[in-house]
């Protein structure tokens, strides 16, 4: 489900389930010189300026593997469809948790946090999003 964030229907939706499809579908964008406009769970797309026309969405919620996490070191790798709740379970289970916050984990995904820098209520402790991204 693509939200109504511009009164137009996009040409294309996408939705890659590998770095390399993504990457293709990104590829194949340029080739057309068509705008991207990328979508996770969906939760912000209201936020910001709307783009005035949608010709290709890139639906990023099957990109949604943790590919590597080490409690020892808090260290992580996702990919941008993974939701925050999905994550805070990972990391739970090793007595951890994520220092980031939405206000629908279970649909928002780490990508769309990191892009819309939503941070809730505890962000004067934990920082912005972008403070728990080490590269």
């Amino acid at each position: 489900m693509i939200p109504a964030i511009t009164p137009s229907t996009p040409r294309d939706i996408v939705r890659p389930g590998t770095p390399e499809a993504l990457a293709a579908a990104l590829v194949e964008a340029s080739e057309e010189r068509v705008a991207v406009t990328p979508q996770g769970g969906g939760v912000l797309m209201g936020l910001g300026h709307p783009p005035d026309r949608l010709f290709k969405v890139v639906d990023t919620r099957a990109l949604n593997r943790v590919l590597e996490y080490s409690p020892d070191d808090m260290t992580a790798t996702v990919e941008a469809g993974v939701t925050l709740a999905e994550f805070q379970r990972t990391v739970a289970a090793h007595g951890q948790q994520v220092g980031l916050e939405s206000p629908f984990p279970h649909r928002a995904t780490i990508g769309g946090i990191l892009s819309t820098a939503v941070a809730g209520p505890h962000r004067g402790a934990l920082g912005l999003p972008r403070d728990q991204v080490i590269g």
